[in-house]
């Protein structure tokens, strides 16, 4: 009896089985390719609509190309030389900033810059900033409709005409509409490690020649300010009042206010707490009483008069006025900061001029 081969179909249908793996995985990759096509294609979009309308409204918006990279695992857009400027004169422009997303969930854009930035301010003053580890995102959420976070760390500015440095070696902040009340702004921040120096002679802690005061901070030449630690959750109501012209009169005129539920500050050795509320007055001044614990207050009079909230002659007054009073009270100040006619102070001695918000 001759012999007869075995059919042949049975071997060929299961070769066509072992093919189908890769060919249902091909499948996958193109959908996926094609879903973080259009995903690029829509934040492309979105950018170039973003600029339109910053321009629009009379900001500035340049930058020289928009690419794509990250596939597979991110969706991210290099902005290469963005410069945004304002109509009142801030500028703010780097070498290359990014945006990342997941190409199937696009409800959370993470950016972050990458070599110099630098920040030109009105007065033509300019800084030149190392941005380290700095992220910025912004997502939506269901129960408050849109959350912004950053966190930086090792951030390092120059200012460009002299050896003036700023520095902050950690910050961390959430911003987003309370789920309980979407117009009222929640803000929540925890820093440590900020400073600024001037650079020039003289320096924090041995007094400018003439000064006497050795309070922290050196009042000619070489001031500086060093914030070893911030914490703050902060509201802000009636934010639908803050657009357009004469906002200020109509977030006033809408009772709107700053409500501070807590702020702890380490300030160049002084130890502050403060709780409260601020408004507007008649005059467009802050105005309101806040909650306010001081301790080792000698470090306060040198960084009044370095931040211009009071003149020298003020500053040392208000240092000598505060350090007695801390004396009489066992090394702790509890007394409210109050805010009335455009000054801020704390049982009668004045700690600040207040700006006029317009």
């Amino acid at each position: 009896m001759p012999d007869v081969p075995p059919p042949r179909g049975p071997v060929r249908l299961k070769r066509r089985w072992l093919y189908l793996p890769f060919a249902v995985a091909a499948v996958i990759v193109t959908a996926y390719y094609g879903l973080w096509r259009a995903g690029a294609a829509e934040m492309e979009k979105a950018i170039a609509a973003w600029a339109r309308e910053q321009r629009a409204a009379g900001v500035a918006v340049e930058y020289a190309a928009l690419r794509r990279d990250g596939f597979p695992f991110f969706l991210r857009i290099h902005i290469d030389e963005p410069s945004v400027t304002s109509p009142s004169g801030y500028r703010w422009r780097g070498e290359r900033l990014s945006l990342d997303a997941l190409p199937y969930e696009m409800n959370k854009v993470i950016a972050w810059p990458l070599g110099e930035q630098t920040v030109t301010l009105p007065n033509a003053e300019e800084w030149r900033v190392s941005a380290g580890d700095l992220r910025v995102s912004l997502a939506t959420d269901k129960a408050r409709g849109w959350v912004m976070s950053a966190s930086a760390g090792g951030v390092r500015a120059r200012r460009a005409t002299d050896k003036a440095e700023a520095a902050v070696d950690s910050l961390v902040f959430d911003l987003a509409p309370s789920a309980e009340e979407p117009t009222t702004l929640v803000l929540s921040l925890a820093g440590e490690g900020a400073s600024y120096a001037d650079g020039r002679e003289g320096g924090p802690d041995q007094g400018a020649p003439g000064d006497g005061n050795g309070d922290g901070i050196s009042d000619g030449n070489g001031g500086a300010i060093d914030i070893n630690r911030v914490q703050t959750v902060t509201l802000l109501t009636r934010s639908d009042a803050l657009q357009g012209e004469a906002s200020a009169r109509r977030w006033r005129d809408a009772g709107g206010a700053l409500v501070v539920n807590g702020l702890i500050a380490e300030v160049n050795g002084a130890a502050l707490t403060l709780a409260g509320e601020v408004t507007l007055d008649a005059a467009f001044y802050p105005a309101g009483a806040l909650r306010a614990e001081l301790s080792r207050p000698a470090g306060l009079g040198g960084l009044l008069r370095r931040t211009g909230a009071l003149t020298p002659q003020e500053a040392d007054a208000a240092a000598a006025g505060l350090a007695m009073m801390a004396l009489a009270s066992g090394g702790k100040i509890v007394a409210p900061v109050e805010l009335n006619n455009g000054s801020a102070a704390i049982r009668g001695v004045k700690i600040a001029d207040l700006p006029r918000i317009r």
